[in-house]
């Protein structure tokens, strides 16, 4: 058995050796199909399958508690509002007595200033409870991790793990760093050890480079308020069940604890909620989800992009798949004469179907190696896109065993089910067409024939659906490219620095604050500079409660709104028009009455109109309005592109207290790239150890914000370009060998007399049916596709009539031009020599 298996090895090898062109052909094509799937899919295992590499992920749940949450609350990308809770009513659940769950923990993310041996920078920190470990069993590669030791009050302990990267890339993996100082956000820790290797967190995106004990949440300067605030919502909890425990019978006993606090604790403290709300409040619910894959938005908002990215990939494939068909039916076609031989000389039906599956199998081996190095390239163009949270997931996505496994599968399944048609039509040629001396073209009947057109048929469908998900995730990005944001990002620089990370107070923070924007201000091709707490267009927000002149002040009728505190010039700076009043100026200062400024959507909706001037309001749930209107500006987006822009406030920042970060705007006639070592070094110049952070153009910013449907717009655009590319190779090679295998009946038309435009026109007309039905399958699929993904969509529905025609004009002339080729040969031929071939 494996000597015959051998010997056919060795004939499949000399074979493709003879007629190396098609072979590369089914190559190239599996390569570009497999390639560009793996790419795909391995960023969607990465970013939403994938599971973190801690022992026996899926016994983890993760905590929610959908309904209202009175008082601060404030989010990460580690999970919606749904999903934060206080530290007291975590305290409240690890302690309780509980048994389904062998540990509960609590995390949240940091952005911090890290200084160790001489250098500070910027990083990200990730705050823990101390059985954070435990919970997910792992073991520290150096030194130790928290644990029940480290549990101690509000303000202790002042311990730190470093994650394993920080410590190989920033340390050069110094084993002498365990009982080292190290310095966050002004506070020494003592390093007590580093997390294992390729532990990133339980977010994806976050990739923390320092874990904190929870308890020096204040000390470190995360958190307002205090410890026993019960209205303070920013944890984010999950958990570990104990073997033989479901979710839902956690989650049963958990709500048996739960429902209680809720209700006799927590209630009485919604001073000013209505009985409508304290009713949904007491109502609410723990929920367990699975927490294999952490907790992260970055996994929720992938999902449906890279899922539809996975079917457009899926199409590729299908069309190579199809492709691969075609050429290997025409293969078998051509070989019918050979395979009549052997089964003269006696090969059995299932030595020469077994001969056609090791060549096909070969091929597909050949095509599943190629296939690598183009997911290779592939997803290296994908990190381009990527925003550097997320794209580390990817950079050995490729490399993984289980991908590479895929690739080899794929390959194989392509080939095996597309080559077995071939393989059965070669075995059923009989012993009687080589006695006769017949050719290839003899053998090709008009079913097989009629088999491949419908595979080419089949090929523009698909693609017809490829093209205008492409035009419409395209069409959806120009549309988000042409947004009216309010503001000019023209020539518009971006970065932050965050004094009070070091440790600051109130007063030194604003004094950097003057101090860099008058350094910025002296640097050559600066016009402008501003500041705001809140980073625009970077999908962050800050939210408060507002009592509003004109508005009922009892209790339960504050108004919920976006606000930002600014500095001076900034809707100069930004571009943002002032539509009446005043701008903040240098009186507004911590000695002047509190002034704001309102845009006209906050105005429209309390009802002022235009005549803001000399309106009061305060923050909060207060009788007395503190606060002056004494603007009114244009609305400008502040925190995404997509939708109206919100109601916002904007308060000075002289007035608004400690502010221990601060966004930086200027506008140049200058290059971001040209400004960045001037930035830099005149922020050095006020503190050299305040690190520049997210340094950029407004541009880039938006282009970070827009990740996503430029990723999807950009791959769809590859995908349907090489799908139609595909698509072209199909009705080409079909149409090609079709009318090879007629070349003695075209022959003989045109020596008794036939046009032949008429030949060129009959040719042409097979093709156009071959569109014709394709188009209107594919079409049909297409607009399916679309309401699916209008979700999506920004600006258009699912079924825009310009992207469809365009898709259908594109596609019909590609059909055109891959068909024009071989009718034209087949017009051109000499009648003479046809006849005398066959």
């Amino acid at each position: 058995m494996f000597g015959q298996l051998y010997a056919d090895l060795r004939l499949a090898l000399r074979n493709l050796i003879k007629q190396p062109a098609l072979g590369l052909i089914v190559v190239v094509t599996l390569a570009l199909g497999v390639g560009a799937n793996t790419a795909v899919y391995s960023a969607f295992k990465q970013m939403v399958a994938r599971s973190l590499p801690v022992p026996e992920a899926a016994a983890l749940v993760n905590f929610g508690s959908p309904g209202p949450k009175a008082g601060m609350t404030s989010t990460t990308v580690a999970g919606s509002h749904d999903a934060i809770f206080s530290y007291p009513m975590y305290r409240d659940l690890v302690e309780s007595d509980q048994r389904s769950l062998s540990g509960i923990a609590a995390h949240r993310h940091l952005p911090v200033n890290i200084a160790i041996r001489g250098q500070t920078v910027a990083a990200s920190g990730s705050l823990v409870s101390a059985n954070y470990f435990n919970t997910l069993q792992l073991q520290p590669a150096l030194g130790r991790l928290f644990g029940t030791q480290d549990d101690r009050p509000i303000g202790e302990p002042k311990v730190a793990v470093l994650s394993h990267a920080f410590w190989r890339n920033n340390l050069g993996a110094a084993t002498d760093v365990v009982g080292s100082q190290i310095v966050v956000n002004g506070v020494s820790l003592q390093v007590i050890g580093v997390a294992p290797a390729g532990f990133v967190g339980t977010s994806v995106g976050a990739q923390p480079q320092v874990y904190l004990p929870l308890s020096m949440a204040w000390a470190l300067g995360n958190q307002a308020g205090t410890a026993d605030d019960r209205r303070s919502y920013w944890l984010y909890l999950f958990g570990r069940l104990q073997p033989g425990v479901s979710a839902a019978q956690a989650q049963a006993e958990l709500n048996r604890i739960y429902a209680p606090l809720l209700a006799d604790v927590e209630a009485p403290l919604q001073v000013g909620m209505s009985d409508t709300l304290l009713t949904q409040f007491k109502a609410k619910q723990l929920i367990l989800t699975p927490g294999a894959g952490g907790q992260s938005r970055v996994s929720e908002i992938a999902s449906d992009p890279l899922t539809l990215l996975i079917a457009v990939s899926l199409l590729v494939l299908l069309v190579a798949c199809l492709n691969t068909a075609n050429l290997l039916l025409a293969r078998a076609t051509a070989r019918s004469g050979e395979m009549a031989i052997r089964a003269s000389l006696g090969a059995s039906r299932g030595r020469i179907v077994r001969l056609q599956l090791v060549e096909a199998s070969l091929l597909a081996l050949l095509g599943g190696a190629a296939s690598i190095p183009v997911a290779l390239a592939a997803t290296r163009a994908l990190l381009g896109l990527m925003p550097p949270s997320v794209a580390p997931l990817l950079e050995q996505a490729p490399l993984d065993p289980q991908v590479l496994l895929y690739a080899l599968i794929v390959s194989m399944a392509t080939v095996l089910c597309f080559g077995l048609i071939p393989a059965l039509h070669a075995a059923r040629v009989t012993p009687q067409l080589a006695l006769k001396g017949a050719g290839s073209q003899s053998t090709a009947s008009p079913a097989a024939a009629r088999f491949r057109h419908t595979l080419a048929t089949a090929q523009i469908g698909l693609s017809m659906v490829a093209l205008v998900v492409a035009g419409l995730f395209v069409q959806s990005l120009n549309n988000l490219d042409k947004v009216d944001l309010g503001l000019r990002t023209d020539q518009l620089s971006a970065f932050a620095v965050s004094p009070g990370r070091n440790g600051y107070d109130q007063q030194r923070n604003l004094r950097i604050y003057d101090e860099i924007e008058s350094a910025l201000r002296a640097l050559p091709g600066v016009s402008e500079v501003s500041t705001s707490r809140v980073s625009l267009l970077s999908d962050s927000d800050h939210g408060t409660t507002l009592s509003v002149e004109g508005q009922p002040r009892d209790p339960g009728n504050a108004i919920s709104s976006y606000y930002n505190v600014v500095g001076r010039d900034h809707f100069a700076t930004l571009g943002i028009p002032l539509l009446a009043g005043r701008d903040f100026s240098p009186g507004d200062n911590a000695d002047s009455s509190p002034v704001a400024l309102v845009n006209r959507r906050f105005a429209e909706d309390v009802g002022w109109g235009t005549a803001v001037i000399g309106k009061r309001l305060a923050r909060g749930e207060q009788s007395e309005l503190d606060i002056e209107v004494i603007g009114l500006v244009a609305d400008a987006h502040y925190d995404q592109v997509r939708g109206p822009a919100p109601a916002q406030v904007y308060f000075p920042r002289q007035q608004s207290g400690n502010l221990p970060s601060s966004q930086f705007y200027l506008r140049s006639s200058l290059p971001t790239e040209q400004l960045m070592p001037s930035i830099r070094a005149a922020v050095a110049e006020v503190d050299p150890n305040l690190p520049v952070e997210n340094l950029r153009s407004m541009p880039e910013q938006i282009n970070h914000l827009l990740v996503v449907d430029r990723v999807v717009g950009v791959l769809c655009a590859a995908f349907a370009v090489l799908a139609t590319l595909l698509a072209a190779g199909g009705i080409y090679g079909s149409l090609s060998y079709t009318l090879s295998q007629r070349r003695r009946e075209i022959g003989l038309r045109l020596a008794l007399g036939a046009n032949r435009a008429r030949v060129r026109s009959d040719a042409l007309r097979t093709a156009m049916r071959m569109l014709a039905v394709g188009g209107a399958v594919g079409l049909l699929a297409a607009l399916a596709v679309g309401r699916a993904a209008s979700g999506l969509l920004f600006g258009l529905d699912g079924h825009n009539p310009w992207v469809i025609g365009s898709a259908v004009v594109l596609l019909s002339a590609v059909a055109m031009v891959s068909a024009l080729g071989p009718a034209s040969r087949a017009a051109r031929q000499d009648p003479v020599e046809a006849l005398r071939e066959s």
